[in-house]
């Protein structure tokens, strides 16, 4: 980050109970003080499950959050729990902090556990979400500049069939596969990527697992 006053790292769930969330936080909701309040529950939500919740400071406000969690069992990639995969969930910066490079230093900071390489780590970008008024950007500028964000941390655009991704032809999922992944582990996660291909996923990822 280019701005000495901030600080990124990663924060506890009792540390989230006494931040309080920047103005410029809440694209997703219209920027209101219940919606950011709602956003800051969130993020309680996702350390109190184990997860990882990396803000950018400045004092005691959060200018800006990544999350890195495991799948929810609601979500496709959730439903193999044996598969060791993590998502890069929600990544906002408040306005009037953008453009400084704070996204790309929480980031780094949630991918610098070694235990990342040995995980495929993805994350999804929906064009619902993102803040296309005050970037000045259509959606395809949008979805180019994600995917430039995210590929010097070795992310990779991927095609997939979920509904979800499926909805808007901008919506854009990225794959980072860590260094001591596995060849099988590997190709059992782009099983998943269409549905249908991953029949026996559970049986062949236990006969992996257990190297048998």
């Amino acid at each position: 980050m280019t701005e000495a006053r901030l600080v990124c790292r990663e924060v506890s769930v009792g540390e989230l109970g006494e931040l309080s969330m920047a103005e410029g936080i809440g694209a997703s909701s219209g920027y209101s003080p219940k919606r950011r309040e709602y956003q800051r529950e969130a993020l309680l939500h996702v350390s109190e499950a184990g997860g990882r919740v990396v803000v950018a400071l400045e004092g005691a406000e959060i200018v800006g959050y990544v999350t890195l969690h495991k799948p929810g069992p609601d979500q496709r990639w959730g439903r193999w729990p044996l598969l060791p995969v993590l998502e890069l969930g929600g990544i906002e910066v408040a306005r009037g902090y953008r453009r400084q490079g704070i996204a790309r230093g929480m980031i780094a900071e949630a991918l610098s556990d070694p235990i990342i390489e040995t995980r495929v780590v993805y994350a999804v970008a929906y064009a619902w979400y993102w803040d296309l008024e005050i970037n000045g950007l259509n959606k395809g500028e949008y979805r180019s500049m994600l995917a430039r964000l995210l590929e010097p941390f070795g992310f990779r655009e991927v095609w997939t069939d979920d509904p979800d991704v499926l909805l808007d032809p901008n919506n854009l999922m990225l794959v980072r596969v860590g260094a001591r992944v596995s060849f099988d582990i590997r190709r059992a996660f782009e099983r998943r990527l269409v549905e249908g291909r991953g029949r026996g996923m559970e049986e062949m990822l236990t006969m992996i697992l257990h190297g048998r």
